[in-house]
């Protein structure tokens, strides 16, 4: 029995799997950090009213514009 379950779950598993989808924006950070730091952020971003990404977005935004990139960002 237990040979029969394991095709269907590859079958499964092959439906599932993520093709590429050109309308699908890339994406553009990941950060590792502790559950703690993650727990920090997610908090920060809360009491802005904002979402983890808006949070780091504007945050890079801030960052270039202080150290005084030239370049202004384009539409995300």
């Amino acid at each position: 029995m237990f040979t029969d379950t394991v095709p269907d779950m590859a079958k499964r598993s092959a439906k599932t799997s993520r093709q590429p989808d050109p309308e699908r924006k890339p994406m553009v950070v990941q950060i590792r950090g502790s559950a703690e730091y993650k727990a920090w952020a997610e908090r920060v971003a809360i009491f802005d009213g904002s979402t983890l990404a808006a949070l780091y977005d504007r945050a890079v935004r801030q960052y270039a514009k202080s150290i005084g990139f030239p370049d202004g960002p384009p539409v995300r």
